[in-house]
């Protein structure tokens, strides 16, 4: 119990560490998301207001929507190296199995172009 509290305690660290370095370079470069530099590009003759994203996968939940922050640097991928990169050190080895679950994401991808 007291080996896993340690170990929680250090991924929640990095967590921490990760978001901090991630959201300062996010506004650092400030990269617009492609439906912003589409919709409103410079050259008016180039820009389409009415574009979509294509081959974002729904969750079965609602409508794909894009978030009001900078595209880079990728967040989930940050995150996703702070944590592994701790479990690594913490154990040692880069061997390690695990099983991933999600409550939140319920499995079912939906096609944006078909609703299928």
């Amino acid at each position: 119990m007291e080996k896993n509290a340690r170990l929680f305690a250090l991924i929640n660290y990095a967590l921490a560490d990760a978001a901090i370095a991630t959201w300062e370079a996010k506004y650092y470069y400030n990269f617009w998301r492609p439906i912003l530099g589409v919709r409103q590009a410079i050259e008016p003759s180039l820009a389409d207001p009415n574009w979509t994203p294509l081959g974002s996968p729904a969750d079965g939940a609602g409508t794909d929507f894009t978030p009001p922050f900078p595209s880079f640097v990728s967040g989930h991928s940050t995150f996703g190296s702070a944590c592994f990169e701790m479990l690594r050190l913490f154990y040692n080895r880069d061997n390690i199995r695990f099983r991933f679950q999600s409550d939140e994401y319920n499995g079912k991808t939906i096609d944006s172009n078909t609703g299928r």
